[in-house]
């Protein structure tokens, strides 16, 4: 508990407040414990990579959500359950385009050079990995149906997970094939928003023995299409409704046991993303957006992965091959900026034409990991690996311009536009006048060798030390095309490379003084790899952005990697023969050249590593079977994250809150179970959530010379369904009622080239949901 020290005394001592007062963050717990008696039931993770462990006996901050609360609660994407998750928020901007930030570590709103969050689906990062050029690329929203759980680990997590998880990791764990039977279920959601289109999904599971307790199948699809709420009403463009999105799924295991000391699995996963319009409305609208030219997305991910696991009697072999396949496609009105451009440079009365951009990004990655993990049985306990990846990204980024020649044959072509000139989209095929057009490849490689090492002094303390060489090898080309109008000769090329190796350190000490409580102290360091900004054009518009900033952006061409300390005390247990189920922490992270993101108004983003943060943080939960068929939980969490300083290049002040972040966050939970017959059991449950509120920008970042930050946050949302199980007869059904009290919060918001705008949530939607199980 030394780790004290390091933490200002206020927190520690709070730490203790929390412990018998809040408990774990776990809806499985509600659920599951709801169904069996009057006592809690524990749930098991996997997240040490040392095989299955109970949640309460893991000194570290580990939330989890089993598939029972998943269907409970009707969950459909990681938003549905991150209120109940305290340190847990998102920064959503519509489908696949949620941003996920753990205990604040958030260096921007929107995109980053590479995500603060690890996202897994089993033992495969599928984590996105970001961009520095408007890519807008978030981490996959996967599809929650007939998944095992979710485990969401707090802090860094730098030692078994590496370079992207410096905030915390979400592990997605998919339900395995059973070698012993027949089975599979169905289910079938529709539902209606107020003032909105419907929404319906459909999904199906069948686990099929090829051979019996030796080879089976489990293969899942789903698909889902979410109806818009939003009007689009312009004079090139309108249309009721426009912000829908379907979705479809298919993935598949296959498993073989050749002995009960062996295990392989094969995994497949194919997903896609259509997406129209956006849930994004100007700031003084409701649910009317009023873009020039509709906005568009689909994106595409196939994902193979070779699992091995051999049982050596002492310890266990396991072995991780993965190739992932990603690609994405956006649009975006690009009108604003278009007219802007042209009215500076050629002073036209007639506007110019309608503009969009198109962001075209395809990825793939190969990644293998090897561990090899001791079991539980002497006071020695260890996981040592290695890990290689590398991934081959390719951006494009085009602006073709149609009706720009027509509308330049009839007002003249101002003298800025000499030597530009008509060429082939990369994108469309189209041979026009374009705004901006660049092409750019990069790739990154990296090696890693990791361990963990637990001693048991007594069986009641123990000491963890870990750790993670890493060696990281990047390099990039920026290659633009000088005929386009917004890209100038001195800004269309880049070459660049950068090399980067570390050793991230982790120690815990725990103490269990019963068997119903456990005390930890962790020390533990986050890392995240540097990368490269795009050169910015020297056009008219941006060198007078220039004057007004102070400083030439193209002086950044890239940015090094930052790093954080975290010092974090928790406690962990059940009370009252596992009625009462709580845990609490209390952590501090010191962040230091943090890569904080600056968008122009001229059209470019750069990042840079100008400056340092504290984030000071409580966290905790309880969850308690209070009476018989009654749970109820309460979730809650406290984050203090500024800047101690910052620079010219990035925006904000010392003092100022980093984006993102809401300083406290509550939610809770009650169901109430009884039966409704010998054969049918009825509920009632309700959930409810408060974000307070955050910035979407520092302080001093500015946009027509005018403060561009934005308060978001600051809404409830509470949640309500009644349904009937029956277990015998392989069934259930709900009817539910989200954001009954149909509050339009803002989840995100944007103040730059794409326009002055926030992120709606849903309003009410009412629907019911029916699982058939056989």
């Amino acid at each position: 508990m030394s780790n004290c020290r390091n933490i200002s005394l206020r927190y520690c001592s709070t730490v203790a407040i929390m412990m018998a007062g809040l408990s774990h963050a776990a809806m499985a717990q509600q659920v599951d414990g709801a169904r069996s008696g009057e006592g809690l039931n524990d749930i098991v993770v996997t997240a040490n990579k040392r095989g299955a462990e109970s949640l309460l006996d893991v000194p570290t901050a580990i939330s989890a959500v089993s598939a029972d609360a998943l269907q409970r609660t009707a969950a459909q994407s990681i938003q549905d359950y991150a209120a109940a998750l305290p340190g847990l928020a998102v920064f959503d901007a519509g489908p696949n385009q949620k941003r996920v930030k753990i205990r604040g570590v958030s260096g921007s709103s929107d995109s980053e050079p590479q995500e603060t969050v690890g996202i897994y689906l089993d033992d495969v990062s599928i984590t996105s990995p970001g961009g520095t050029n408007n890519e807008n690329n978030a981490s996959p929203d996967l599809n929650l149906f007939d998944i095992e759980r979710i485990e969401v680990l707090k802090g860094p997590q730098g030692t078994l997970y590496g370079a992207g998880s410096m905030g915390g990791t979400i592990r997605f764990i998919t339900k395995a094939p059973k070698l012993d039977r027949i089975e599979g279920e169905v289910q079938g959601r529709a539902s209606i928003t107020k003032s909105g289109d419907p929404s319906y999904s459909g999904d199906a599971v069948i686990n099929l023995p090829i051979v019996e307790d030796t080879l089976a199948l489990r293969v899942v699809g789903t698909y889902r299409n979410s109806g818009g709420y939003i009007d689009n009403e312009s004079p090139d463009f309108s249309k009721k409704n426009y912000n829908d999105d379907s979705s479809w799924l298919v993935r598949g295991t296959l498993l073989y046991k050749p002995a009960d000391t062996v295990s392989i699995a094969l995994k497949y996963l194919h997903r896609e993303v259509n997406v129209h319009g956006l849930n994004s409305v100007p700031r003084t609208s409701k649910l009317t957006s009023t873009y020039l030219v509709e906005p568009r997305s689909r994106s595409n991910m196939d994902l193979i992965n070779g699992e091995l696991t051999v049982d050596l009697g002492s310890a266990t072999f396991s072995s991780s091959t993965s190739y992932l396949d990603r690609k994405d496609l956006g649009f975006r009105d690009l009108t604003p900026l278009g007219r802007a451009y042209m009215s500076v440079i050629s002073g036209f009365a007639e506007p110019a034409p309608a503009l969009g951009l198109y962001n075209k990004q395809g990825y793939h990655e190969f990644a293998q990991e090897i561990r090899l993990a001791s079991d539980d049985k002497s006071r020695l306990k260890y996981v040592v690996g290695a890990y290689y990846s590398k991934l081959k990204k390719r951006f494009v980024q085009d602006g073709p311009w149609p009706g720009l020649s027509d509308y330049l044959d009839r007002n003249g072509t101002p003298a800025a536009l000499d030597g530009k000139g008509a060429f082939v989209s990369p994108i469309t095929g189209v041979n026009d006048l374009s705004f901006y057009s660049a092409n750019v490849p990069q790739d990154l490689r990296q090696i890693a060798l990791f361990g963990e090492v637990t001693y048991s002094f007594t069986d009641q303390l123990d000491l963890t030390l870990g750790g993670r060489y890493f060696d990281i090898s990047q390099h990039s080309l920026f290659v633009g095309n000088s005929l386009a109008l917004f890209v100038t000769p001195d800004a269309a090329y880049r070459k660049a490379s950068l090399k980067e190796d570390g050793f991230n350190p982790k120690a815990t000490v725990s103490f269990k003084p019963s068997n119903d409580l456990l005390l930890y102290a962790t020390v533990a360091k986050g890392f995240r790899p540097g990368g490269f900004n795009q050169p910015v054009s020297t056009n008219a518009q941006c060198l007078a952005e220039f004057q007004q900033i102070g400083f030439n952006p193209n002086d950044v061409p890239g940015f090094k990697s930052d790093t954080l300390m975290s010092y974090e005390v928790g406690a962990k247990g059940d009370l009252l023969e596992k009625r009462v189920q709580f845990s609490a922490a209390a952590y501090q992270i010191d962040w230091k050249d943090i890569q904080l993101r600056n968008q122009l108004q001229c059209g470019f983003t750069i990042f840079d590593t100008a400056s340092k943060a504290r984030i000071k943080g409580l966290e905790g939960s309880v969850t308690a079977r209070v009476a018989t068929g009654l749970t109820v939980s309460l979730n809650s969490s406290f984050t203090d994250a500024k800047l101690l300083g910052a620079s010219v290049t990035t925006g904000g002040i010392a003092g100022d809150r980093l984006v993102g972040v809401p300083k406290y966050s509550v939610s809770g939970s009650a169901e109430y179970e009884a039966p409704l017959s010998d054969a049918l059991q009825g509920y009632v449950r309700m959930d409810a959530s408060y974000v307070s509120t955050y910035k979407s920008f520092f302080s001093t970042q500015l946009l027509n010379g005018a403060i561009r930050n934005r308060d978001l946050g600051d809404f409830a949302i509470v949640n309500a369904r009644i349904g009937a199980v029956s277990e015998a007869g392989g069934w259930d059904a709900q009817l539910y009622v989200n954001n009954v009290f149909n509050k339009l919060g803002d989840t995100g918001a944007q103040n730059d080239i794409f326009g002055d705008v926030v992120f709606r949530t849903r309003p009410r939607e009412i629907g019911v949901q029916i699982n058939k199980r056989f």
